[in-house]
């Protein structure tokens, strides 16, 4: 996986957006990163496999890493739909 480079990355009022810079299937899309989604998109330039990321969280937040594997999954599944990443 990998994070495209035609978006932003910024802190707005103390919350973290992704901004893209061109429509998506002409729609403008802002995601708000909740403190998770935030930190499953850092770990896309530190990780090669969805199972990595989800082992680095189950460390961070202290549950397995099956238990998280999912929603990992669907975070990343989130952002290449907003066309954020490619998989």
């Amino acid at each position: 996986m990998k994070k495209r480079e035609d978006h932003i990355y910024r802190e707005l009022f103390g919350e973290k957006v992704l901004i893209m810079q061109k429509p998506v299937d002409d729609k403008s899309v802002v995601l708000t990163l909740n403190e998770t989604s935030d930190l499953v998109y850092q770990l896309i330039d530190q990780c090669d496999t969805v199972e990595e990321i989800a082992a680095r969280l189950a460390e961070e937040y202290d549950v397995p890493a099956d238990e998280i594997l999912n929603d990992v999954r669907g975070v990343l599944d989130t952002f290449a739909r907003c066309g954020l990443i490619e998989l």
